[in-house]
């Protein structure tokens, strides 16, 4: 773990901060009172209202190979221009036993650009690394994919580059995005479809405020499901599938005229899929808190597929100080590098620059120098 660092705040700063922690620690403190004497009548409403099941109930079925993708952005702001990333993994998982692995080596892909100062650079790149990883995930060759993140969550990426594309047109980063957007929606739809048969993409969310099971259990309560299942589920224990809340979910998409109408097309129809998902929640032992899955309607309704994907899940979610599946958290640590990345993009700029600029050098580490970063995941 990291240790805190505070050697560039005032001395009197840290320590206001620190005194403002006690607040944090009563609300948690609070909180976690008032699930505790609520855990009874909540459990027993779980199991009227949605309904439990155990790892152990399944059937027995083969262990699926997996894999997770993730994905990250980066923009540099230089003097002149951005330097511009865009990059998406995907990590092979546990092996099941005796299976031969398929991806020995993480896979990637990347985009590297130079782009002119412009303020839609930051949507058209989180877009663009969006597709990368809907692509990354189509692509791979194993049983279970996970996605890190909501599966709506790329075509929203992908729905606030459409508005700003037009007012952008000179970016790289539109060009590629435009060119990818209907090969990107039409990889979405067949994944929330559950579409090829044979393998199953499932978003893990981490962080969600959604209450599909709490609108069932507590309709008055404030606790997103995630916190509240984390301590209502026994280790190994499951939710049954429920529909997916459809509040929140992009509205049709009414995407400009200058995007192509086929792309439109196909993320109308991947809106309609989105409302057919199923979520269920697992907590696959007692270190890890319950996982959110969100499942294509073919998978979540057949028993032997969610076998398959509850063991996979299960069986990915076993190494010591992980509180996600493996997987996931591999794929995390490295897109989370890409940012750190930039330093040495930046020098490899700086001496092919300098080996052929006949002006000063100062010149040179100017218009390199980075003046503001920003990125994400």
């Amino acid at each position: 773990m990291d240790e805190p660092d505070f050697t560039d705040l005032p001395a009197g700063l840290v320590k206001e901060m620190l005194r403002r922690t006690g607040n944090l620690a009563d609300t948690i403190l609070h909180d976690l009172d008032g699930l505790r004497r609520d855990r009874e009548a909540l459990r027993e409403r779980l199991e009227d209202e949605v309904g439990v099941g155990h790892l152990d109930e399944l059937p027995e079925v083969p262990l699926p190979t997996a894999c997770a993708a993730d994905g990250a952005y980066a923009v540099d702001r230089l003097l002149g221009t951005d330097l511009v990333t865009a990059a998406a993994v995907a990590v092979e998982g546990f092996s099941p036993p005796r299976e031969t692995r398929r991806w020995p080596e993480p896979h990637h892909r990347v985009h590297v650009l130079s782009e002119p100062h412009d303020d839609a650079t930051p949507t058209m790149v989180r877009a663009l690394m969006a597709q990368l990883e809907l692509a990354m995930a189509a692509e791979a060759p194993h049983d279970l994919v996970l996605l890190d993140g909501a599966f709506h969550t790329p075509l929203l990426f992908c729905g606030q580059a459409a508005w700003r594309a037009a007012d952008a047109p000179d970016l790289a980063s539109t060009g590629l995005f435009l060119d990818r957007l209907e090969g990107a929606c039409a990889a979405l739809a067949a994944m929330v479809e559950g579409l090829p048969a044979h393998r199953a993409v499932v978003a893990v969310p981490k962080y969600t405020v959604r209450r599909e099971v709490g609108q069932r259990i507590d309709p008055e309560g404030r606790r997103d499901d995630r916190s509240v299942l984390s301590l209502l589920l026994e280790p190994g224990e499951y939710t049954l599938p429920v529909p997916y809340a459809d509040d929140g979910l992009p509205g049709e998409p009414g995407w400009p005229p200058s995007i192509p109408v086929g792309a439109t097309r196909t993320a109308e129809a991947v809106v309609a899929r989105l409302r057919l998902l199923k979520v269920v929640y697992l907590r696959p032992a007692i270190e890890l808190p319950a996982l959110r899955l969100e499942i294509p309607a073919p998978h979540a309704d057949d028993e032997a597929r969610l076998a398959a994907i509850l063991r996979g899940v299960a069986h990915q979610s076993g190494a010591p100080a992980v509180l996600e599946p493996y997987p996931l958290y591999l794929a995390d640590r490295m897109v989370k590098s890409l940012s750190r990345a930039l330093p040495a993009l930046r020098l490899g700029a700086t001496l092919r620059v300098a080996r052929d600029y006949g002006g000063p050098v100062a010149d040179i580490f100017a218009a390199l120098h980075a003046y503001r970063s920003e990125g994400g995941r």
